[in-house]
């Protein structure tokens, strides 16, 4: 498997580096990368269904806010799957674009 390891740190050096932030809310706080088949907590946060569902059988608890947690109230999250899957399908063109148009260093005037 040749899967590509991706950081939002990567729009730092480009014409738009606030993506970078749009980047990391689309990670899981458990395993960082982008959210697959995400859940929502009761609390609000959204994991992998899997890492969560791994997570719990050790602590009964969410990694964030540290509410108690069953699995059994974990949601589904499709418009968040489709949010996801959308921008993973442009990142790489999109990378490549803004850092063609990367502003370019100021050479002082002398």
């Amino acid at each position: 498997m040749n899967q590509e390891i991706t950081d939002a740190s990567e729009f730092a050096q480009t014409s738009l580096p606030q993506l970078a932030q749009l980047d990391t809310l689309l990670r899981c706080h458990i395993c960082k990368d982008f959210l697959k088949t995400p859940v929502l907590t009761p609390c609000g946060h959204t994991f992998c269904s899997l890492c969560i569902r791994e997570y719990l059988t050790k602590e009964p608890k969410c990694p964030l806010c540290l509410n108690e947690l069953r699995e059994s109230s974990l949601r589904s999250d499709f418009l968040v799957n489709e949010i996801i899957e959308s921008y993973k399908s442009s990142r790489k063109q999109l990378l490549e674009v803004l850092k063609k148009e990367a502003p370019k260093e100021a050479t002082p005037l002398i």
